[in-house]
C-alpha cells in the first residue's frame, strides 16, 4: 500500500476480498479478520476509494470515512435476505433495497474526476437486466502524469423494482 501511496501516477486504488468487513447479511457476520488484517492499512491509505467484497449474497453499499464499502455477492449461489430494521447491524447501507438482493454485478470505468460505478442486476425469474444504483467515486489526488479518463456512456437499464421482499422484474419495452 505504501508503493501505491508513493506512486504519482497511482490516482486511487481499490481493493478486492471475497469476505465482507461489514455486511446486514442473514447467513455471515461481518468479517473480524478482514478488519483487523485489512482495515487499518486501507483506512491510512489517502489513495484507497473502495473495498469490493462478496460472499454475503446480496448488495450492499457502505460509504464510510469517505471509502466506499460494496458487497456485491449475488452472482448465482443462493441469495439470502439482508437484515432489516432493528435486527441490522449496520444502519448506513446507501442502498435502500428490498432485503432479497437481485443477482448482480459491478462495472467500474474510468472518468477523469474518478470512478464511476453501475451496479447491474437481475432479479430472480426475470430475463432482463435492470440498474440497482450508481455511483461516483472521486480521485483522492490529482496527478498531472495520469493518463485522462474514458468517457464511457451511461447504460441505459431501468431500475429494479424496490418493493416487497425482493426486487421485480423491470418493466422492459421493447420497440
Amino acid at each position: 500500500m505504501k508503493q501505491f501511496e508513493d506512486d504519482p501516477a497511482i490516482r486511487g486504488v481499490v481493493v478486492f476480498l471475497h469476505h465482507a468487513p461489514f455486511t446486514n447479511s442473514s447467513l455471515v457476520k461481518d468479517d473480524m479478520d478482514v478488519q483487523r488484517a485489512f482495515l487499518p492499512a486501507f483506512r491510512e491509505s489517502q489513495k484507497t476509494m473502495a473495498m469490493v467484497t462478496g460472499h454475503a449474497h446480496g448488495y450492499e453499499h457502505f460509504d464510510r470515512h469517505g471509502k466506499a464499502f460494496i458487497v456485491t455477492g449475488g452472482g448465482g449461489g443462493p441469495r439470502f435476505p439482508l437484515l432489516q430494521g432493528e435486527k441490522r447491524r449496520h444502519v448506513d447501507d446507501k442502498y435502500d433495497g428490498p432485503p432479497l438482493r437481485p443477482f448482480n454485478f459491478v462495472e467500474l470505468s474510468i472518468r477523469d474526476s474518478g470512478l464511476h460505478g453501475y451496479v447491474v442486476g437481475l432479479p430472480k425469474g426475470c430475463h432482463d437486466f435492470c440498474r440497482i444504483e450508481t455511483f461516483d467515486l472521486s480521485w483522492s489526488t490529482p496527478s498531472e502524469n495520469a493518463p485522462a479518463g474514458h468517457a464511457y456512456p451511461d447504460r441505459d437499464l431501468p431500475d429494479c423494482g424496490k418493493t416487497g421482499k425482493e426486487a421485480s422484474c423491470p418493466d422492459v419495452r421493447t420497440p
